[in-house]
């Protein structure tokens, strides 16, 4: 699977899909740092990425179809890097899943 994780991410958080045999970039290796929302939607719909981000708007997005694409919405508070890797990679068996039955928002609390 392909994913898409958005600026408010730490890149070093691609290390966790990529040891799970998925395909990661992070949005800053594709547009700047502070891209317009929607530019990121529109880069996720086409290169068919799952996005994943803790920012609401996408959820928004999603319900109003202009992201077309799975969402993965972290909302897991103010966590240190390690720690936010750490609640990805033991959930990522249950996203990768919940994105294969067809859910279009993926919530991580």
């Amino acid at each position: 699977m392909k994913f898409l994780l958005d600026a408010n991410l730490p890149a070093q958080l691609a290390s966790e899909f990529h040891a799970a045999g998925h395909e990661c970039m992070h949005m800053e290796s594709l547009l700047p740092r502070y891209s317009p929302d929607t530019k990121i939607a529109q880069i996720a719909n086409e290169t068919g990425a799952v996005l994943v981000s803790r920012d609401a708007d996408f959820v928004e997005f999603s319900r109003t179809g202009l992201l077309a694409v799975p969402l993965v919405w972290i909302r897991l508070g103010n966590l240190r890097r390690a720690a936010i890797a750490a609640a990805v990679r033991v959930r990522l068996p249950a996203i990768v899943g919940a994105i294969q039955a067809g859910e279009k928002v993926v919530v991580l609390r």
